[in-house]
């Protein structure tokens, strides 16, 4: 169950990075990142129970910021404080669930590394979001810095669906 979530969070980093890039336009992002945003909420709250702490967390936080960034698209507001808001508590309950799972299984695994790759990607998008609102530029190089990190999150989902375990 954990490759999915990370395959899916991954995903929505990769498709509202591209365009926070400013690649795509912003009705073609709403409709991506609002479906996988669904897809993953769904799994958050229909099946908390297989999955580890932050599994659960992150995947249901980053659903709603997926919703946010939809709606963001979707009205194509540049500078939403709201996105950014919210990416600083998805930011700091990433850090708490990655804190969680290493004081249970007693090692930083896959989860916690995409944990922590989360965690400092959200806290870039507070401060493009929140703090240097209407900077372009910025929020383009943010953006980017965005799809990197979802396709390595996105990556170490499918290193666990092979089989493959990164970590400690």
């Amino acid at each position: 169950m954990e490759f999915i979530v990370l395959i899916l969070l991954g995903a929505i980093l990769i498709t509202y990075g591209w365009y926070w890039g400013g690649v795509t336009e912003s009705r073609s992002t709403a409709v991506a990142v609002g479906g996988l945003s669904l897809v993953l909420g769904g799994i958050a709250i229909f099946n908390p129970g297989e999955a580890d702490v932050i599994v659960w967390a992150v995947a249901g936080l980053t659903a709603v910021f997926g919703l946010l960034a939809a709606a963001s698209a979707y009205w194509e507001q540049s500078p939403d404080r709201t996105l950014g808001l919210y990416s600083l508590l998805l930011a700091v309950a990433a850090l708490l669930s990655v804190g969680a799972d290493v004081n249970a299984t007693d090692n930083l695994n896959t989860l916690g590394i995409a944990g922590l790759i989360l965690a400092g990607v959200f806290a870039l998008v507070f401060v493009a979001g929140a703090l240097v609102p209407g900077t372009r530029a910025f929020r383009s190089l943010i953006g980017w810095v965005m799809l990197v990190a979802g396709a390595v999150v996105a990556f170490l989902g499918y290193a666990e669906a092979i089989g493959i375990s990164v970590g400690t």
